[in-house]
């Protein structure tokens, strides 16, 4: 038996992408449990939206919702709440919370500050509802799911958006009891969000560790035109802000003339943009112990855009731009955006600041930018796609250390590498990594849904840890994939579970040779990408390319 845990209020769109994995694996005569979770939802959302829910679960898909709110009675769930709320008096007290074994306090609080774009947490917000109603939903689920997933029959929980706080303890539950955990997220192909899904074994963070180890394989592999082709699709998306999940405005309405203008471009010879990344993401990740950053040669940001202050007052013939994270200014509290400006309030004539204000889009700065300077950010394989050297001075768990340029050992050597990038042009190999990075994270790896009503034919792309064996092949059946993917964990009592170990499946090496070595398909993807290049300089007239 299949526990599909999901929610019920996300957009229709997902829903039927759920309903979608649900029914190709209930075709492969599994056992499915559809289990809903509308703990939080069932006093704050509209009753009707249940009907129509039930009505497109049970008539076109064959499902018969089962919800969390019915699988705890009224009594448990108001003596539950009311024995933690006592609990939850100070700060301290609140972050040490926990219940059976599961850190709600950090969980809760991570995501919370997450959605209101802080720093910290206050005192007060301790009697917001908000905060109260996700550490109330994540008390509820955490009973719900001792009792439910006690069931001997249970092998594997599927759970839509772990990130949630109230589905991440559920999860939790789940691998605590030995069962393997799936996470099914949105797609992060902003072309074809709604369309593409992420199919994840454990949490979905979790997946960037494995894909640390496997890209030193697959990096070398020749992509076919249909993923270079999406590759270029996304990043025409971003640079079009075609999704309110691009922070960067849309492109376009600023060029090099203007730009010069406004900067003074053309009085230095050399630009360099220095992209900061939102410090309430990575704040927020830490508090559950969730590195987003490691081995930084810096502190913080703060350190690393004052050691480049410095450095520009005694090298006046580069301009650097300081691009402040346009989240630093969402939230009227941000105490980040604060500090970078009196930080820069006394910068030299050579360091410029770009604020949102400015309605600039990042993407922009390509037409006068020679180097990117990035702790974590998209921008990264973005600039690099299209021919802008990228340096790095950490360590981040999104890309691997070839991922640009990485420059941790030194202040010294940083700085070094910095001017020596600054006359450096990319490589079409070094594009070509970009390209196959980009096509590999947001669409080779990813189940793909072709949608006809709410009748879909189900069609696929490989998950990134079955890349080595399907790549240019002919698509998969879904179910196939998922078939592979509730395989790959072995269940073994006295071990737990096991993870197979990529590496030593004899098929996948056998696969690799032949791929990477074929001469016809690194040609063909040459020209793929080539034509993509030309296709976005054309489009968007950046001189890089």
């Amino acid at each position: 038996m299949i526990l599909f845990f999901s929610p019920y209020s996300h957009p229709m769109k997902q829903r039927v992408s759920q309903y979608q994995v649900a029914r190709a694996i209930k075709k492969e005569s599994r056992e499915i449990l559809w289990f809903v979770d509308d703990t939080g939802d069932i006093s704050r959302h509209s009753g009707k939206n249940f009907v129509l829910f039930e009505k497109i679960a049970s008539k076109v898909f064959g499902f018969k919702p089962i919800f969390t709110s019915t699988s705890i009675n009224s009594s448990n769930r108001i003596e539950i709440i009311e024995k933690y709320s006592e609990k939850i008096t100070t700060l301290s007290k609140f972050l040490l919370l926990k219940h059976k074994g599961i850190e709600i306090g950090k969980i809760c609080a991570s995501f919370y500050l997450y959605l209101e774009k802080r720093l910290e947490l206050k005192q007060s917000d301790l009697s917001n509802i908000k905060l109260r109603n996700i550490i109330y939903d994540t008390l509820i689920s955490i009973e719900i799911a001792s009792t439910v997933l006690a069931k001997s029959s249970i092998q594997h929980v599927i759970s839509y958006n772990g990130g949630y706080p109230p589905h991440r303890v559920f999860l939790q539950i789940a691998r605590n009891n030995g069962l393997n955990i799936i996470s099914l997220e949105g797609g992060i192909n902003l072309s074809q969000f709604h369309s593409i899904l992420r199919f994840c074994p454990g949490f979905d963070m979790e997946e960037w560790a494995y894909f640390h180890k496997l890209w030193p394989t697959i990096k070398d592999l020749p992509l076919d035109t249909k993923h270079i082709s999406e590759s270029r699709d996304h990043l025409l998306a971003v640079l079009r802000q075609e999704s309110t999940h691009c922070y960067s405005l849309k492109s376009g309405n600023w060029n090099s003339d203007s730009l010069n203008e406004k900067f003074n471009c053309h009085a230095y010879e050399k630009v360099v943009l220095v992209a900061t990344s939102s410090e309430d993401e990575l704040k927020a990740a830490s508090i559950c112990g969730v590195s987003h950053i490691s081995d930084g040669l810096f502190i913080d940001q703060i350190e690393w855009v004052s050691e480049i202050i410095d450095y520009a007052k005694e090298n006046t013939n580069i301009l650097f731009i300081i691009r402040i994270h346009p989240r630093e200014f969402e939230n009227h509290e941000s105490v980040m955006a604060s500090r970078f400006l009196q930080l820069l309030h006394n910068s030299p004539e050579n360091v410029k600041v770009n604020l949102p204000e400015d309605n600039i889009s990042a993407h922009d700065f390509i037409h006068v930018t020679d180097l990117l300077l990035v702790a974590l950010s998209n921008l990264a394989t973005e600039f690099l796609m299209l021919g802008i050297p990228v340096l790095r001075y950490c360590r981040t768990i999104g890309y691997p250390d070839d991922h640009g340029f990485l420059s941790n050992n030194s202040v010294k050597v940083y700085f070094e590498d910095l001017l020596n990038l600054c006359s450096a042009s990319l490589s079409f190999e070094d594009i070509r990594y970009a390209y196959r990075f980009n096509a590999i994270n947001r669409s080779a790896s990813r189940i793909r849904l072709i949608q006809s009503g709410f009748i879909s034919i189900i069609q696929c792309h490989i998950l990134r840890f079955l890349y080595l064996i399907s790549v240019g092949l002919k698509r998969r059946k879904l179910i196939y994939i998922i078939k592979s993917l509730l395989l790959i964990h072995e269940r073994k009592p006295e071990k737990g579970i096991v993870t197979v170990p990529l590496e030593e499946n004899f098929i996948l090496k056998k696969r690799y040779s032949k791929l990477k070595n074929n001469d016809y398909m690194i040609e063909n993807e040459r020209k793929a990408i080539s034509e993509s290049i030309s296709e976005t300089q054309g489009i968007l007239g950046f001189r890089h390319l």
